[in-house]
């Protein structure tokens, strides 16, 4: 009898680097939170990762606080990278872009929106205890 053991599939992401981003050649580990309130719980645990933000769609007004300042929300805990879920509330797995700040005396880290189907599908792995690896080059 053999058992299955999962292996890691490269797979293409649809992402658009966001206007404001600085450039960035990243590959590290991926932890996906759905708010800023678990991204502060987390703490210094995000430290070197890319931080995924699969925040639910709520009003485009506090859906794109995540885009806008998400980045510098994250680096602040030492984080090498971020990706937001497109600020959209459907999808047909089409990127949603748009303008980002950094917070002054944040350190710069590259920001790059996805598809709301790759942030659910991170989750899902994530829930399932699976270690999501990206190399983000923006």
């Amino acid at each position: 009898m053999t058992l299955y053991e999962p292996r890691p599939v490269p797979t293409k992401l649809s992402l658009i680097g966001l206007g404001g981003s600085v450039s960035g050649n990243v590959r590290a580990e991926v932890i996906v939170v759905q708010n800023k309130s678990e991204l502060e719980t987390l703490g210094d645990k995000i430290k070197g990762k890319i931080v995924c933000y699969n925040h639910d769609w709520v009003r485009y007004g506090d859906s794109s606080d995540y885009r806008v300042w998400g980045a510098s929300w994250a680096a602040k805990y030492g984080a090498s990278a971020v990706l937001v879920r497109s600020v959209t509330p459907e999808s047909i797995y089409s990127v949603h872009a748009g303008n980002m700040h950094y917070l002054p005396n944040i350190t710069q880290i590259p920001v790059a929106a996805i598809t709301v189907e790759d942030a659910e599908m991170f989750q899902r792995m994530q829930d399932r205890g699976q270690k999501i690896v990206v190399h983000l080059i923006l």
